[in-house]
């Protein structure tokens, strides 16, 4: 049954994840089973959208703040790293304007 279902899903272009999902939906209907079967296919979509976008988009690498040195960046006296670090900016509606060589880890911000 497996590969009618792989022929059908090639034939309607429809991903053969499709077919993995078909074995692990659980339902009490038929329709409850489509509808499972259809939100896992559209969820599955947006997660591989969004990883694309994320690809295509030229960001060199994700950054934390694990390696971060604030030691040598200078930072307005109202701003602390813990303040940046928990967001506390967008609780206020503040600006944050960072600026400096892209990557270096020496960038300076200015809070406005």
């Amino acid at each position: 049954m497996t590969e009618d279902i792989l022929f059908y899903l090639k034939k309607l272009r429809l991903n053969r994840s499709i077919a993995k999902m078909s074995e692990e939906i659980k339902a009490e209907s038929h329709q409850e089973y489509l509808l499972k079967l259809l939100s896992g296919e559209v969820k599955r979509r947006e997660e591989t959208k969004k990883a694309r976008l994320v690809k295509s988009s030229g960001f060199y690498t994700l950054k934390s703040f694990d390696d971060f040195r604030f030691d040598e960046v200078t930072l307005p006296d109202s701003v602390t790293p813990s303040y940046l670090k928990d967001l506390s900016f967008m609780d206020t509606n503040t600006n944050l304007v960072m600026y400096g060589n892209v990557g270096t880890g020496y960038d300076k911000y200015l809070v406005m």
